[in-house]
């Protein structure tokens, strides 16, 4: 399906003539921000600008002091990543100089070390490398940019780069959309030295741009999807089960999760849900009844999807959304706040609560009935939400897509995986859990694939 920014026709904008260039596929609206620091004891000041205003604030902005600029677009001249727009690339920031096996190593010598490293692991080499005055930032850009709705599955896919490239230095708190990386062509005060693209991957003058799907699919953990479409050998579909193993120990929610979702995404689908469902029934603002249910939901969620350090100021601008015409936190959202927070600096730390026997992260998870249920979401309300509706609306959403002889197909791919996951030892409720369908329907799908096995 085209998405919206793809409607867009989004081009390629060259910065200023004495910049060079940052290789990626820019919107053809938003806002960014420039962030500067004049001096080394001074605090960063940020000025948002439109994105027209691109090319000529950047060539004339002054290239001896610590200047940085936002790596997303905004819907308005606000820098939190609940007001984000456009995603056009993802980035890994590597803090190389942290790392003593790479100490005494050119910055030459690292990026060959990055090439081996990409070859290795099967990772798709960035589109260009930018040496940040210390570091090295590797940016991927995307064929078009994407849209507020993909930002969790972009959040998603920064965190497994900066997994992948642990051993580099990645700094695992620069994954956010929100986040500011140096201008190139400025100085790093702290080394002297300005930041520059130090190697782009380029054929015939053009630097390579990635689809985000096909790149998310091959940096991301197995999907679902692949396993309904694909024959796959016993051994990868082990790793179905281990998955489930995993997402198990994650949180309550995890069996409305269908298609391989990543948890980033779908929290994340939740938030933009629970945004539309406010600006749509409340256009002045949720009545005060409400108020603590939206915020406490739209809390939660932005906790599992924000780098706790964030947290205050993501939420703060929560509540300016919810309640445009005020500065809404009341005592009672204060409790809860100051509750999400120390539950979100806990998880941050890795720790776990355990519940019944079982282990979960400690920021509050809720179950979509629960959701559905307190935020009194109505079937025709359901029809425009990414993720938060009900089994009926499930189900004639996947009635809508696909005609008889396709549902019958899937059905049938579906019975065969299901065969290999009993015999390596998960329960029909267990499969049906993974695959986000009912046991009879699973039930119905293994029958017909025995069946189709002995015609």
């Amino acid at each position: 399906m085209t998405n919206r920014a793809e409607k867009r026709k989004p081009f390629q904008y060259p910065l200023a003539l004495n910049e060079p260039e940052e290789h990626r596929i820019l919107p053809e609206w938003g806002w960014w921000t420039l962030n500067t620091r004049s001096n080394k004891n001074s605090r960063l000041d940020q000025r948002p600008f439109r994105r027209d205003q691109l090319e000529f604030v950047l060539k004339n902005i002054n290239p001896d002091i610590d200047s940085y600029m936002s790596q997303a677009f905004f819907r308005g001249p606000n820098r939190r990543a609940l007001n984000v727009q456009w995603i056009t690339h993802a980035y890994v920031d590597l803090d190389t100089y942290n790392c003593p096996s790479l100490l005494g190593l050119t910055s030459d010598q690292i990026v060959n070390a990055i090439f081996l490293h990409c070859d290795d692991h099967n990772i798709p080499l960035p589109s260009y490398i930018v040496h940040s005055g210390r570091g090295l930032y590797l940016k991927w850009a995307w064929t078009s940019p994407l849209p507020q709705q993909a930002a969790g599955r972009a959040t998603a896919v920064n965190k497994a780069l900066v997994a992948q490239f642990a051993e580099f230095g990645a700094d695992p708190k620069a994954v956010d959309v929100s986040r500011i990386l140096r201008i190139i062509g400025t100085v790093n005060t702290k080394s002297g030295t300005r930041a520059e693209v130090v190697w782009a991957c380029e054929s015939n003058g053009v630097v390579r741009s990635y689809n985000f799907d096909d790149f998310a699919d091959e940096i991301l953990p197995f999907t679902l999807e692949e396993l309904r479409t694909a024959k796959k050998e016993r051994a990868e579909i082990r790793v179905l089960s281990q998955e489930r193993k995993r997402r198990q120990a994650a949180e309550e929610a995890k069996s409305e999760i269908s298609k391989g979702l990543q948890w980033d995404d779908y929290n994340w689908k939740r938030l933009m849900d629970i945004r539309t469902l406010a600006e749509r029934r409340y256009p002045e603002g949720v009545p005060a009844g409400l108020r603590d249910t939206f915020g406490h939901f739209g809390a939660c969620q932005l906790a599992l999807t924000m780098p706790s350090g964030n947290l205050w100021n993501e939420v703060r601008a929560w509540t300016q959304i919810i309640i445009p015409d005020g500065n809404w936190l009341d005592q009672e959202f204060r409790g809860y706040c100051s509750s999400i927070f120390d539950r979100a600096r806990r998880s941050a730390k890795g720790e776990r609560v355990t519940f019944k026997g079982r282990t979960y992260d400690p920021i509050y998870t809720y179950g979509t009935d629960r959701m559905i249920e307190d935020l009194r979401i109505e079937p025709d309300e359901m029809r425009d939400m990414l993720v938060l509706f009900d089994r009926s609306e499930k189900n004639r959403k996947r009635r809508k897509g696909d005609s008889r002889e396709d549902r019958k197909s899937k059905r049938l791919e579906l019975g065969r995986q299901a065969l290999w996951l009993q015999r390596d030892g998960l329960t029909q409720d267990q499969i049906a859990e993974d695959f986000g369908v009912s046991k009879g329907y699973v039930n119905k799908a293994i029958q017909e694939a025995r069946k189709a096995s002995k015609s």
